[in-house]
C-alpha cells in the first residue's frame, strides 16, 4: 500500500483544494505462493528513488542556508 505524501500533507495543512486520495494499492504485483505480493526489486528501486530525492532536497536546503548565511554576514572590506 502506498500513500500520496503530497496530497496527504496538503490535506493535513488545511489546503481546501487538496483531496486525500487515500491508500493506493498496486494492482500489477504478482502474488507469490505465500500470499505476499511485495516485489523486493521494486521496493529497492523505489527506495533508491526516494534516497536520491531526499539527497537532492538536503543539498538544496544546505545551499540555500549557506547562501542566506553569506548574505547576512557583514562585508569585511566595508564596501
Amino acid at each position: 500500500m502506498d500513500l500520496n505524501f503530497s496530497s496527504a500533507l496538503a490535506a493535513q495543512l488545511g489546503d481546501p483544494s487538496a483531496t486525500d486520495a487515500g491508500p493506493q494499492y498496486r494492482a500489477d504485483a504478482t502474488v507469490g505462493l505465500n500470499g505476499n505480493d511485495v516485489s523486493l526489486d521494486a521496493e529497492r528501486v523505489e527506495s533508491a528513488d526516494n534516497g536520491e530525492a531526499m539527497e537532492a532536497a538536503a543539498t538544496f536546503l544546505h545551499q540555500s542556508t549557506a547562501d542566506l548565511v553569506m548574505a547576512l554576514r557583514p562585508n569585511p572590506s566595508g564596501i
